[in-house]
Parts: C-alpha cells; sequence; structure tokens
C-alpha cells in the first residue's frame, strides 16, 4: 500500500489536473502542462533530490518500486537477412541483434584447445575467437552518443559480455568446426542499441542469447583436394545451433547508499553511487530444483551498502550480526530501527537471490519465444 504522504501528492495532482481543465476551458496556459515542465526542470537542475523524493515514498519516477524489473519483450529472427536475430525490449532500451556466419582459417590455431572438451577456461577462449560480439551505442539511441568508434560505455558492455561468455560458454565451439585444422564458423553478432533507457547489459545479453537459438547454419563439406568449404544453399539441410548454457544477466543500482534498485534506468543509472552485476546460467536440465541455476559472474563497483525492511531480511534468510562491535557487521540494525543496513557479502546474497528469480522469467521469455522452432 502507498503510504499517506504519496496519497496525498496524488490528491495535489488530481486538484491541478482538474485546475489545469478548467484553464482549458477558459483559453488559459495548461496547469498540467506547467506541472510537466516544472518537474522536468526540477529533475534536471536537482536529479539527485528529485529522485531522493520519490524514493523516499518507496516509489520510483517511473512508477515502480525499488524490487521492480521493467517490462520485457523478446521477439526473436526480426531480420530476415542474418542467420539468426531477435529484438528485445527492456523498458525504453531496445536491442537488436544480428547473427552473421563466415568461414575462417584455422590452420594457424593450436588444436590442443579443441582436445580439451572438460576445461572449461579452455572452451572459452576458444569459443572467444569463434562467437564475436560488438555492442553499437549510436546516435540513433540516444544524443548522449556520438558517431565514431566505440565510446566507453559500449567497450565496457562489450568487455563484460566478453567474461560472462567465456565464463559460461553457451555454445560448444566444436560444434562450429567444419574441417579440424582448416576451416571453421565464425559467428559475428551485432547488438544495435536503437532505443536508450539505460542498462545496456541486461538487454544486449538476452538479445544475444535468442539470437543464437534462432540462428541456423548451411549444411557444408570440406573439399580436401581443392582446401575449400562447399556449402549446401538448400535451407532445409541447414541445422540450429544447440545451446549448452543460457547465460543471463542482472543489474542493480545503490542511491544514496540506502536505496537497492533493480533495473536502473538511463536516468537513475547516473546516480548510482554503487553497481552491482549479476550473471547466472538460466539453462536448467529440469524444473524441479528452483535452486539450480549455477552463478557465473558477480560484479561489484562503488560502496556496496544498502538499506532493506525487516520483511526482506527474513525472506532472504540473513540475519542480523550479534550484539557487539558491529562496525564491519555485514548486516546490522539501523541506528533508528526502522531497516537493515547490509553490505558486502550479504548484499551480494541479496543480489543474487533476486537475479536468480529474474532469470527464471527470462528464461521462460527465451523458451517461449523459440517454442517454434522445428
Amino acid at each position: 500500500m502507498f503510504s499517506s504522504e504519496f496519497r496525498a501528492l496524488v490528491v495535489r495532482s488530481t486538484a491541478m489536473a482538474s485546475t489545469s481543465a478548467a484553464g482549458a476551458q477558459n483559453g488559459t496556459a495548461s496547469g498540467s502542462v506547467e506541472t510537466s515542465v516544472g518537474s522536468t526542470i526540477f529533475a534536471r537542475l536537482h536529479p539527485q533530490q528529485y529522485l531522493s523524493r520519490f524514493l523516499a515514498l518507496s516509489l520510483r519516477p517511473d512508477g515502480r518500486s525499488a524490487r521492480a524489473w521493467r517490462g520485457t519483450t523478446v521477439a526473436p529472427s526480426s531480420i530476415s537477412s542474418a542467420q539468426g536475430s531477435s529484438m528485445v525490449r527492456l523498458g525504453g532500451t531496445v536491442i537488436v541483434a544480428g547473427v552473421k556466419a563466415e568461414i575462417v582459417d584455422t590452420t594457424q590455431e593450436p588444436e590442443e584447445e579443441e582436445d580439451d572438451e572438460d576445461n572449461t577456461e579452455a572452451s572459452g577462449r576458444l569459443l572467444g575467437r569463434r562467437l564475436v560480439p560488438n555492442v553499437d551505442l549510436g546516435p540513433m539511441a540516444s544524443a548522449r552518443f556520438r558517431p565514431g568508434p566505440p565510446g566507453q560505455e559500449a567497450q565496457v558492455v562489450s568487455h563484460q559480455l566478453y567474461h560472462i561468455l567465456s565464463s559460461c560458454p553457451p555454445l560448444d565451439a566444436r560444434s562450429l568446426t567444419i574441417e579440424r585444422g582448416h576451416a571453421a564458423w565464425c559467428l559475428y553478432v551485432d547488438l544495435v542499441c536503437i532505443a536508450y533507457d539505460g542498462n545496456v547489459l541486461d538487454a544486449a545479453l538476452l538479445a544475444l542469447m535468442t539470437a543464437l537459438r534462432e540462428t541456423s547454419l548451411p549444411a557444408t563439406r570440406f573439399d580436401v583436394d581443392e582446401l575449400r568449404v562447399i556449402c549446401d544453399p538448400d535451407p532445409a539441410t541447414a541445422r540450429r545451433l544447440e545451446l549448452k548454457s543460457l547465460p543471463l544477466a542482472c543489474s542493480f543500482g545503490i542511491v544514496d547508499g540506502s536505496h537497492l534498485l533493480c533495473d536502473p534506468n538511463a536516468f537513475e543509472s547516473t546516480l548510482t553511487s554503487a553497481s552491482v552485476v549479476v550473471a547466472v546460467n538460466a539453462l536448467r536440465e529440469t524444473d524441479a530444483d528452483e535452486e539450480e541455476e549455477e552463478l557465473i559472474h558477480v560484479e561489484t563497483s562503488g560502496l556496496a551498502k544498502a538499506r532493506i525492511t525487516h520483511e526482506e531480511m527474513h525472506d532472504a534468510n540473513l540475519a542480523p550480526s550479534a550484539a557487539g562491535d558491529q562496525s564491519d557487521a555485514t548486516v546490522k540494525e539501523a541506528p533508528d530501527g526502522s531497516s537493515i543496513i547490509i553490505k558486502d557479502e550479504a548484499l551480494t546474497q541479496l543480489c543474487v537471490q533476486r537475479a536468480k528469480a529474474r532469470c527464471r522469467e527470462l528464461r521462460s521469455l527465451v523458451l517461449s519465444s523459440s517454442s517454434s522452432r522445428s
């Protein structure tokens, strides 16, 4: 339930809307427009204070609670000319992924990595040469980006994608081999942001994995005499890629050193004092064990400390530290007793729990969007 302060805010907004409607009938300036303009100006001049006032009411400027994720849609096979493609909308962020398969010469590559199938590190290195994502954040997505070489944010997201995919290879790199020691498929994945509202990593990885599930490669044979690859043009003989894992990411932001926000948008991201990224392998063998998701990667930056309610503490199976010196305690009661302060391992544990629950939802989206696969 909303607080009495928020109800009062709604009442005042309703009154202003009524006043603006009456003003419109009398031919005067619209009060609602004035209020909207005033709110926009205040947000630009005092963004931290603007966001803090909302968070004090357990609300975010876009209407979400701190724990809420933005609406997500997945549309596979969005580009007919690509071997595989998808479009993902995460709130106001839209990513289009397109997979382009090219044949590369592997005569100079070491063969021992292909032999070590159980070595995740070796498999990740090999797949790193076979699966090449490229993130494009251009002026079409937002005026904050400029034409030219990839900016800092695009480079950071690309690096995060590479690290996650290397830690949990979604494909068996050997399945891309055409003729060992001679030729293999290389998958170039273009991830183009056409609308930007923050949290590109989560949307980009989701789009990439959906596109890979939709990717088909032509049937091939290697001509030993001519040392060349011959592709069958018949689409009926093409084979789809089979994923062996489904890495997905969930991002969190911390505002004012106390508010833990799931899926921060562009406005909120500029005001975070810390961030947490959790990557999970959401592809389980069965649905019997809901805790079977494998934790792949946790990345924390900034001072990771937040406040949660007592109910959230119990839901996360966290327990306050014993009485005594609590200066280094990861879970402790706030001085006013109204909330719980968590940091370090406890904060990471909470983020991982919420990320696993979120990734189950995203997994369902990916699988259901690909339900028509032959």
